[in-house]
Formats: structure tokens, C-alpha cells, sequence
């Protein structure tokens, strides 16, 4: 899917150019003829008090989901997504605010299914509740049957120990 796409908006591989930059400009591209964006990072920041409406300012320019916030003691934190290509603003602006920053994950993302030609005139429709929890419950089952298939090798293993 990624090829066709790329081939659509006449994007060619240099191989003279490393992989990372690459891709990155192939998503920039690729961000202006579809609805789509990079996984978003999700932080942990804690500042001392007095800073926290310069942070609160800054996320708002930056169009971070904050996710909570928590204003009790004297250094509030905020568990935020960021946008990747911020994180070194995000850090700088940290270091100079006195704060600390936690990466919680690299990529926040959900899972469902999508296709590139329901854009083409429709807005962009998340996957129903139903659909997620299907997989979710399909997930809870193959976990479950891994455990037990741990179990009983385990059991074969010590019958044939004490023998």
C-alpha cells in the first residue's frame, strides 16, 4: 500500500540518501495529499510550579493532547502526546524551565483498518467499539492458551524428572 501510494505521488528512492531522511520526507509528502500523521510520543513532563503555565502555553502551541495533568505539590506534571518531530523543542524547553521529561511511549497509536480510497470523498472514520473489542477479546484468548500450553509443558517436564 505504501508503494502504490508512493508511486501515486511520484516519489523515487535515492539510494545515495540514508533510509531515515527518506522516510521522513516521504511522510511530509505523503501528509499533504492523505490524513495521515506520524505516531504521536506520549511524555511525562514535570515542572516547578511557577513554569506551568509557560509549559501549559507552549503544549498549546505545539497542538499536544494532554492526556492528565496533575496541579497538586509543588511540581505539576502533565502526561501529554507530542508530535515526534518536537520532542527536541519539547526537551530544550524543558532543560531551560527545570523540569523533568519522561518518555511513557514512542508510538501511541490504535489499531483498526482503513482504506486509502475511502478518503477520496469521505472524512476519515475511526473503527467501532465492536471491531476493537473483538480483537482485544481474540488477543485475551491466544494469551491465554499460551499459558496453558507453558503449563502443561512444564508439568511434562517435571513427571519426567522424578522418573
Amino acid at each position: 500500500m505504501i508503494e502504490r501510494l508512493m508511486h501515486e505521488i511520484h516519489f523515487a528512492v535515492d539510494p545515495n540518501q540514508s533510509s531515515k531522511k527518506q522516510a521522513l520526507e516521504v511522510i511530509r509528502e505523503l501528509q499533504n495529499h492523505f490524513p495521515i500523521k506520524r505516531s504521536p510520543m506520549r511524555l511525562r513532563l514535570v515542572v516547578p510550579e511557577k513554569s506551568f503555565s509557560t509549559l501549559m502555553e507552549k503544549l498549546g502551541d505545539w497542538n499536544a493532547n494532554i492526556t492528565s495533568k496533575d496541579e497538586s505539590g509543588n511540581e505539576p506534571s502533565i502526561v501529554c502526546e507530542l508530535e515526534p518531530g518536537l520532542f527536541r523543542d519539547c526537551d530544550a524547553m524543558m532543560r531551560s524551565l527545570q523540569g523533568r521529561l519522561e518518555i511513557l511511549a514512542v508510538s501511541v497509536h490504535t489499531e483498526g483498518d482503513a482504506h486509502v480510497s475511502q478518503y477520496d470523498t469521505e472524512e476519515f472514520i475511526s473503527s467501532s467499539s465492536k471491531e476493537l473489542d473483538a480483537v482485544v477479546q481474540l488477543g485475551e484468548r491466544l494469551h491465554e492458551q499460551e499459558i496453558s500450553a507453558g503449563d502443561s509443558r512444564g508439568q511434562e517436564q517435571a513427571k519426567q524428572i522424578r522418573c
